[in-house]
């Protein structure tokens, strides 16, 4: 699986902390070619689980200090499968049985 999301955080220089908004904000491009690759990612990770989210599917995230043509600090972030979910997911689906294959025991030979 090469899922691999590009995105940028910038700071929010009209942050209003009183009224809850966000220090950072910024986008993450999600290219069209990948998004039926991410959405059997999440259909098929085996949910974690805590006390603080629930059940989730995990996604790493890696940030890199950049500065802008226009001289303002950004981080460059990119998106990924987790790897541990994705081991999990590829074991599941190495020990499924497709039904399309082997009917019964007769048809394997």
């Amino acid at each position: 699986m090469d899922i691999a999301i590009n995105g940028n955080l910038f700071k929010n220089d009209n942050c209003d902390e009183s009224r809850n908004q966000p220090n950072f904000n910024g986008i993450f491009k999600v290219p069209t070619a990948q998004i039926p690759e991410l959405m059997k990612y999440l259909a098929d990770a085996d949910p974690a689980s805590d006390d603080y989210a629930g059940e989730h599917v995990l996604l790493r995230v890696s940030g890199w200090k950049k500065t802008a043509i226009s001289g303002n600090n950004y981080l460059s972030l990119k998106m990924t499968p987790d790897q541990s979910m994705l081991q999990s997911s590829q074991a599941k689906a190495d020990t499924t049985i497709n039904p399309d294959v082997v009917k019964n025991e007769e048809d394997m030979f």
